[in-house]
C-alpha cells in the first residue's frame, strides 16, 4: 500500500471539505465566517 498518496489523497479530501463548508457558511451568512479570537 502506497501511504504517501494515501495521505495525500486524505489532505486533498479535507481541504475540499473544508472548503465547501466554509464556501457554504459564507453564503448561508451573507459574511465570511469569523473566527472568535
Amino acid at each position: 500500500m502506497n501511504w504517501g498518496k494515501a495521505i495525500v489523497i486524505g489532505v486533498i479530501d479535507l481541504v475540499l471539505i473544508c472548503g465547501a463548508m466554509f464556501i457554504t457558511g459564507m453564503f448561508m451568512h451573507g459574511d465570511p465566517i469569523e473566527v472568535p479570537n
